[in-house]
């Protein structure tokens, strides 16, 4: 797999999609070539992260933090709910790997498409209730 190199010298905007890039492509990199079960394999007990659930996070991050503040749409998380706010890395299956993989990348490309045509990163989102309790 190709990987993105670090951002060096661009103005804000590009920065911060080349961040954005390298460190996606690190996770992709890192979960490239390996079966449904090696992507649940946990990283250290007791620990329940593993990759899939590191995707599933980063999915709900890039389009709560990203796509929402962006768009000022939406803010139901994906994954996690009030009675479950660790359902994006507890009591996964195998069955969920790919489509995990394919909603993270998908939510990926509506926070790049956000970052280019916003006006100002400045710019301020409403402030809303974080849809996690204790958050």
């Amino acid at each position: 797999m190709g990987r993105v190199p670090e951002p060096r010298t661009n103005d804000e905007r590009e920065l911060l999609l080349g961040w954005l890039a390298f460190h996606r492509n690190a996770l992709a990199a890192k979960c490239d070539g390996l079966s449904d079960d090696q992507l649940m394999a946990m990283s250290a007990e007791p620990s329940d992260l593993s990759l899939l659930g590191l995707v599933r996070h980063l999915t709900e991050m890039e389009y709560y933090y990203l796509a929402h503040a962006i768009a000022r749409g939406d803010s139901t998380p994906i994954y996690c709910t009030d009675d479950d706010e660790d359902a994006d890395i507890v009591g996964l299956t195998a069955g969920m790997a790919r489509a995990s993989l394919n909603r993270w990348q998908a939510e990926c490309g509506t926070s790049d498409v956000g970052l280019v045509t916003v006006d100002a990163l400045d710019a301020r989102a409403p402030a809303t209730v974080s849809p996690y309790a204790g958050t």
